[in-house]
Order: structure tokens, then sequence, then C-alpha cells
């Protein structure tokens, strides 16, 4: 009885993952891009979809292999073991082709600077100079007076 409990778990968490992967690749769900980089260097939210597919299949390993055709089982399988590993690859790393469009057009706005983060950069804008790495780069005054002692750079 337990073990129709941890198939059913199983299934259950793969549809969760399925339906996070497939609302990831159409870009209506992207706060798991907060992940990126942070702990895994891949695509996380994007890996759902593949994982989740083949954990949903997972109930379903035992009667397909019980009752099925030997041609069924084969296309099974190779749909089972290509959905994890390209799941598993997927949280470390995708190659361009599986990647959605909307990051597509995201990378390509900012190579060439028209995404939010290149212009607030831009003299003039909002986070221009704020965020230099050169030590000789002054650090403007916070609005109120507060802050470093006169002529005192970030180090």
């Amino acid at each position: 009885m337990s073990d129709q409990w941890t198939l059913v778990a199983a299934g259950l968490f793969g549809l969760f993952l399925f339906v996070g992967g497939v609302l990831a690749y159409r870009g209506t769900y992207r706060a798991w891009l907060v992940l990126k980089g942070a702990f895994l260097p891949g695509w996380i939210g994007l890996s759902g979809l593949y994982l989740g597919l083949a954990l949903m299949m997972v109930p379903f390993i035992g009667p397909v292999l019980d009752s099925a055709p030997p041609l069924l089982v084969l296309v099974f399988a190779a749909v089972f073991f290509l959905s994890m590993v390209v799941g598993l690859l997927a949280v470390f790393w995708l190659p361009g082709f599986l990647l959605p469009g909307w990051v597509k057009d995201s990378r390509a706005r900012q190579r060439r600077g028209e995404d939010r983060y290149s212009r607030d950069m831009r003299p003039g804008g909002a986070l221009h100079g704020r965020l230099s790495d050169d030590p000789r780069t002054p650090v403007p005054p916070p609005a109120g007076g507060g802050g470093r002692p006169e002529g005192e750079n970030r180090a």
C-alpha cells in the first residue's frame, strides 16, 4: 500500500514540476530566475518541464513493462531517459536551441544595451557612477549629507 502512495506522490510532484516548467518556458513564471546562478548555474525553472515529465511517468513504469508491446516499452523508456537526462542537464546548462524565445530576446537586449540595467548605468541613469568597482571612482554623497568623510573613496 505504501508503494502505491510513493508512486502517486512521485506522479503528483512530477505534475507540479511539469506545470511550473511549462509556465517558465512560456515566460509566465519568472520568479525562479532569482535562483539562477545563486545555487546552481543552470536553468532550474526550465528543468522542471523535463524532470516533471520523467516523474509523471514513474507510476506507469510497472504497468507499461508488464503489459505493453515491446515497441511501446522502447518508446516509453526512450522518453523517460531523455527527459531525465535533459532535465538533469538543464539544472547546470541548456543548449541555445532548448532555451525559450523570451530568454533569447532578453539576452539580445542585454547585448545591445537596451535592457533596464544597461539604461540605468548610462550617464544620467539612476545607477550611473554608483556601482563602479574602480576604487578611484568617487562615490557621490547620499542625499541628506550623511555618509563618508569628504574625499574618501570606496576601497
